[in-house]
């Protein structure tokens, strides 16, 4: 997944490294501030939130912003770094503490000239580093830095000595020194780094990239690329099919502005176009844009204009693009709406933010872990504005949990058959939850062949089994499968049917439960049950066409799910 990264400016005479493209443009709005997105639609459109009045000028602003894949952080006039989104990993400088923060909230240490940003929403999380005067101070996900690596909460990098630009990627990432040297350090998967396809290179250990005339650098989803002073760029890695060592990107001889997304890659000429490439054989100039003065990209991109408006393109299933709409991908650029007084944008996992003339930050998209800063957990089609990053004292942030997105659908019971239990109201007990688990919606799929396999999934939200829609806050489901094996036979499935299912392998009906939660897909309950107990069992007692019904004696050493349940079977 893709750095935060450090660019050179348009107009500039020298590389400037404010991060995440955001050269700073002199001006600023005239008024009482809030840019010049202007509040509308609603949640369940996926339409802004209406947030009132902007934060008025007496407050501090932006100057620099950035993005990883489920956080976004800036730092404000006088150095001091804010962030909001998840907080698993230690991405908001508190340490490994499940949840997330929907506001933005100050990173207690983090202070320095440089900003940058980047890494994954999964088992290392994003990571943040300032940096300053050859120095990287680093909080996050630091399990994917080179050792000896940081805590959590924060600490210089001292592996990164003499830094002079740093660019983040998902366990790996590269660094400019200051004596021109490039280097790097992860794994070496599809040669990452550069070295040779077949060299062994430890994650932790920092390597020098074979590259040289260095003025930027970036990192990608297992590839880098840097700018040369010749105006041309590089690239070695996973691009494409190939797994390159550093090579020439054909086409492009006036590049200004590098940027890497998680497959594709980008520039900025010094004419203000934009060419990208994912084959250093192909770049090829995005149609529709020119006057670009800012660019960002992971999955999708923006870019901003001299004009100030935001264009994006690539994915929207969320809103990324930011056009008050969700739907598929577009490789033509579109315009942000409600934004016309942009400097920079920052481009994350899914969703997207803009900084504006007047210092304050706006963000669209994907929501789920509070990403786009304005105290919900809801997605939004159209720019929202991230609160507390402009209060000279940031209050404490808002954990999101007052609002969150899920699907308006309201589950039907009609046709439930006599004997079965849909008001249910679970006994459970899963980490952080412990009590009576209120499921909202209960649907069963017949996942194997002619009834082989049935997967039960009870929610805590309403949901409509044809919509993914990702858990996010406290939300819970519990997937419950059933499955029969003919253990005197040929070991083959049969046929799912009423009885007793237990998740002891020894028997022939078995059920394999597991929960999911916001920031993981599974957790499987298979630690079975105290010594001297028989392992969880779970009781179907009444099976047709449309629907499946029974009762749950699941307990495991750390987990239980007890009581009745009803779930309408979704045909395909």
């Amino acid at each position: 997944m893709s750095s935060k990264r450090f660019v050179m400016c348009l107009g500039a005479a020298a590389v400037i490294a404010l991060g995440a493209g955001a050269c700073k443009k002199k001006g600023d709005k005239a008024g009482e501030g809030g840019g010049s997105a202007t509040s509308g639609g609603s949640a369940a459109s996926g339409g802004s939130a209406g947030t009132g009045a902007a934060t008025p000028t007496a407050g501090v602003k932006v100057t620099q912003l950035v993005a990883g894949v489920a956080d976004a952080c800036a730092m404000v006039e006088g150095g001091e770094v804010r962030c909001w989104g998840m907080s698993d990993h230690g991405e908001l400088g508190t340490g490994r503490v499940e949840g997330q923060a929907a506001t933005a909230t100050p990173i207690a240490g983090a202070k320095g000239k440089q900003l940058v940003f980047g890494g994954d929403s999964g088992s290392s999380g994003d990571v943040g580093c300032t940096v300053t005067d050859g120095k990287a101070w680093c909080w996050g996900g630091v399990n994917m830095m080179p050792d000896p690596a940081p805590d959590t909460k924060g600490g210089e990098a001292t592996a990164l000595a003499g830094v002079t630009q740093l660019a983040l990627s998902s366990g790996m990432g590269f660094f400019l020194t200051n004596d021109g040297t490039v280097k790097g350090w992860g794994g070496n998967t599809f040669n990452a780094m550069g070295l040779g396809a077949s060299t062994d290179v430890p994650r932790d250990k920092v390597e020098t990239i074979p590259v040289s005339g260095v003025v930027a650098v970036d990192a990608g989803q297992n590839h880098g690329c840097v700018l040369h002073e010749d105006s041309t760029v590089s690239c070695w890695g996973y691009l494409g099919s190939d797994k390159l060592d550093p090579t020439k990107v054909e086409g492009v001889t006036d590049a200004a502005t590098l940027v890497t997304g998680w497959s594709d890659n980008c520039v900025i000429t010094k004419a203000k176009k934009v060419q990208c490439w994912r084959d250093v054989k192909g770049a090829k100039e995005v149609d529709g844009l020119d006057d670009v003065v800012a660019l960002d990209g992971l999955g999708h991109w923006c870019a901003v204009k001299g004009d100030g408006t935001v264009w994006c393109w690539g994915s929207n299933n969320l809103g990324q693009l930011g056009q008050g709409t969700t739907g598929s991908s577009t490789s033509k650029p579109g315009q942000v709406v409600e934004l016309t007084d942009a400097t920079a944008v920052a481009v994350g996992g899914q969703f997207s933010c803009a900084l504006e003339k007047d210092g304050t930050v706006w963000c669209w998209g994907s929501n789920r872990y509070g990403q786009l800063g304005d105290g919900t957990l809801v997605d939004r089609s159209k720019p929202v504005q991230v609160k507390g990053v402009n209060d000279k004292t940031a209050p404490a942030p808002a954990d999101g949990l007052a609002e969150v997105q899920e699907p308006t659908t309201v589950q039907s019971w009609d046709g439930l058959p006599e004997g079965c239990v849909h008001d249910a109201q679970l006994d459970l007990e899963f980490k952080d939850f412990e009590g009576k688990f209120d499921v909202k919606s209960s649907y069963a799929s017949d996942t194997g062949d002619q009834g082989v396999t049935y997967k039960v999934e009870l929610a805590n939200i309403n949901r409509d089994p044809g919509q993914y829609v990702p858990l996010r806050g406290k939300q819970l489901m519990l997937s419950v499968r059933f499955g029969k094996v003919d253990l005197e036979g040929d070991k083959k499935p049969m046929p799912v049917d009423v009885g007793v299912y237990s998740m002891d392998h020894e028997q022939e009906r078995l059920v394999y439960p597991a929960f999911a939660d916001r920031a993981f897909d599974n957790y499987m309950m298979s630690d079975i049950s105290l010594e001297g107990m028989k392992a969880g069992e779970a009781e179907i007692t009444h099976l047709d066409a449309d629907w499946i019904c029974g009762e749950l004696r699941l307990q495991t050493k750390s987990s239980k799910a007890l009581g009745k349940f009803a779930a309408r079977i979704v045909h395909k």
